[in-house]
């Protein structure tokens, strides 16, 4: 059975007038934990702090053994030697790889994950990294 966990990313307050850089948080939580206690009690970034995204977890984690979440931009490797980069999206019940609007959604659960030699990098997400898209689906 696979982890039920979500992340959250929150967005901090611009460190001054000259610097408006935004620090990132992410906190991730299991479903247990999110029934048992209340937000304020798990943790109080979300006091100071923009909740920017809720994000929830794949089950699966990539070749570096990083969690994938909804929202991540992967580079997923096709054996015998082509990549590709995408976003992972939650679309009717499902997660699925996306690389262009003309391009058929690839399922997790089915088309990529089960077959041999393909192999997933998180490279960034669309809140942190949207550069990272350029080309791809936003």
């Amino acid at each position: 059975m696979r982890d039920i966990k979500f992340q959250f990313i929150y967005r901090g307050m611009a460190f001054s007038a000259e610097n408006q850089e935004r620090p990132i948080v992410k906190k991730s939580y299991s479903l247990d934990q999110l029934i048992a206690l209340p937000m304020d009690k798990l943790c109080d970034v979300h006091r100071f702090m923009e909740l920017v995204a809720k994000r929830q977890f794949t089950g699966l984690k990539d070749n570096n053994g990083v969690e994938i979440y909804e929202g991540d931009i992967v580079s997923l490797w096709y054996a015998p030697r082509a990549t590709a980069k995408g976003r992972i999206k939650f679309e009717n019940g499902a997660f699925y790889f996306k690389t262009t609007e003309a391009e058929p959604n690839i399922c997790l659960a089915h088309d990529c994950v089960y077959e041999s030699g393909n192999e997933f990098t998180v490279i960034g997400n669309i809140y942190e990294n949207p550069e990272t898209l350029k080309g791809v689906l936003a």
